[in-house]
């Protein structure tokens, strides 16, 4: 089944996201970072000034192109959402993004945790399919060991424990990663 939507917080809207989900005849909805700048109607603009100035405005974004900005309430402060759904409305907009963590809070938030992967931040395509996956790996390898080891009623965290004790060092060499073992 093809993916239709895609729904993110801020730290990925990045062009190389925004451009392969709008490749894949998607539409994505995400803040835009504070840092992000746009152009309406030929003026450079901040996220911070067209959520002042407009309700809702189609601009430019440098290395992507043609985006919507609607002007929304997350709880006390306002702010932007982008879609490359250029006719969407506030309404859905907002529902659309409340919904990202339908799926965030459940698994990959438990999953964070439980796995130390917190502070994991990219911007990077390839790094960020490489991030789920990895999460998705140590998740089940760690749902296999509690069932080999008859450890079924223990829960992922007292098994992340039992096996850190065995790790000695972790680091990154090049595109590698290499895991020290005390055995």
């Amino acid at each position: 089944m093809p993916v239709k939507v895609v729904v993110f917080d801020c730290w990925y809207f990045a062009n190389d996201l925004l451009r392969f989900i709008n490749d894949s005849k998607a539409v994505f909805v995400s803040r835009p970072k504070s840092t992000n700048v746009f152009y309406v109607n030929g003026s450079k603009m901040t996220t911070e000034q067209i959520t002042e100035e407009y309700d809702s405005v189609i601009a430019e974004k440098d290395g992507f192109g043609k985006i919507k900005l609607i002007r929304v309430q997350f709880e006390k402060a306002w702010g932007l959402l982008a879609t490359n759904d250029l006719d969407m409305e506030r309404d859905r907009a907002k529902e659309l993004y409340s919904r990202r963590m339908d799926i965030d809070n459940p698994f990959f938030r438990d999953m964070k945790s439980s796995l130390c992967l917190e502070n994991f931040h990219t911007r990077k395509f390839c790094s960020f399919v490489n991030h789920v996956a990895l999460r998705f790996v140590l998740h089940i390898l760690l749902t296999a060991i509690k069932i080999r080891k008859g450890l079924i009623q223990k829960s992922i965290e007292w098994i992340k424990k039992w096996i850190v004790g065995f790790v000695g060092d972790i680091r990154r060499a090049g595109n590698a990663l290499i895991v020290k073992l005390h055995i």
